[in-house]
């Protein structure tokens, strides 16, 4: 997926990870994603449920459960993926969204 925002050469992709400390009501993220899609900056995401961890030598530990899904979005800059996260409501009922960069491989 290609950024879409005008007069913008966008150099790469973020991704902010729910890290969902407090539950919200579902009605909120429409308007959030709306929002997101309005700016032409959503490119996707999903909930993540259950799941595990494998390594070659045998079992680890569990996945991070506080991890419950993700938003990926074209921004230019981290700070402007970081202005992105105002309207989302984990971040708006007091909870953590990390802000992490994808590079383009």
């Amino acid at each position: 997926m290609h950024p879409v925002l005008p007069d913008a050469k966008l150099s790469s992709r973020f991704v902010p990870r729910l890290l969902q400390q407090h539950r919200v009501d579902q009605a909120l993220w429409e308007p959030y994603l709306a929002s997101l899609r309005r700016a032409g900056a959503l490119r996707g995401g999903s909930e993540i449920g259950g799941g595990f961890r494998v390594r070659k030598s045998g079992s680890t530990s569990g996945v991070a459960g506080h991890i419950r899904g993700f938003i990926r979005v074209a921004a230019a800059s981290l700070d402007a993926a970081q202005a992105l996260v105002q309207g989302n409501p984990v971040f708006e009922a007091g909870g953590t969204v990390e802000i992490r960069d994808l590079p383009q491989s």
